[in-house]
């Protein structure tokens, strides 16, 4: 979060925000996605609670950076190849919070969840919050100028990465007879092999 203390490189960006901060100016954040490789993450609590924190400052309104999968910005653009479709319940819930950031996030995820993994849903439930359990562990901040030095360490917990296979696996059983909702649990297959067992 912006305002944790326990993360140097945001207490001093905060200490600086609040220095420069005058009530009423109509101030917007732009935060820079690349900055930090946002593949498959956990972000919603903590961006929740940074747009509740803009609104009580008074500012105006968030945005971020666009990088599209299907873009060509430079011959070089295949880094953040996922980085919007791997996070869609982050970009779900962000979309309706600078709407109106009273709105309960976990209420918000867990209406997406539902109707995107139907007869799936009680297990990638379980995979969700074990996912976010282990983003939420305390570790290294996250961010500019050190990218991602967080996900390496994500399945450093004995039997993590089984139990995420296991309720994947589990999820797939249960949409075996819906052909989006099961091609939607591969997705998820493919993002935590490609971006945190690999």
């Amino acid at each position: 979060a912006l305002d944790d203390p326990g993360c140097a490189d945001n207490a001093e960006i905060f200490k600086e925000i609040e220095q420069w901060h005058t009530p009423g100016r109509e101030i917007f954040f732009y935060d820079y996605l690349t900055c930090a490789p946002n593949l498959y993450t956990c972000n919603e609590a903590v961006e929740a609670h940074d747009i509740r924190l803009y609104d009580r400052m008074g500012y105006v309104g968030w945005k971020n950076e666009a990088p599209f999968p299907d873009a060509k910005y430079n011959a070089k653009n295949d880094q953040h190849p996922d980085n919007f479709p791997s996070n869609w319940q982050w970009l779900y819930m962000v979309g309706h919070m600078l709407w109106d950031p009273t709105l309960d996030d976990q209420a918000l995820l867990a209406d997406a969840e539902s109707k995107y993994y139907g007869a799936a849903y009680p297990a990638m439930l379980e995979y969700h919050a074990e996912r976010r359990r282990l983003w939420a562990k305390p570790g290294p901040c996250m961010g500019y100028p050190r990218g991602d030095s967080r996900r390496p360490f994500l399945l450093s917990e004995a039997g993590a990465k089984e139990k995420l296979v296991a309720l994947l696996d589990k999820a797939e059983a249960l949409a075996a007879n819906d052909a989006v909702r099961l091609g939607r649990v591969k997705l998820d297959r493919y993002w935590i092999e490609k971006y945190w067992i690999k």
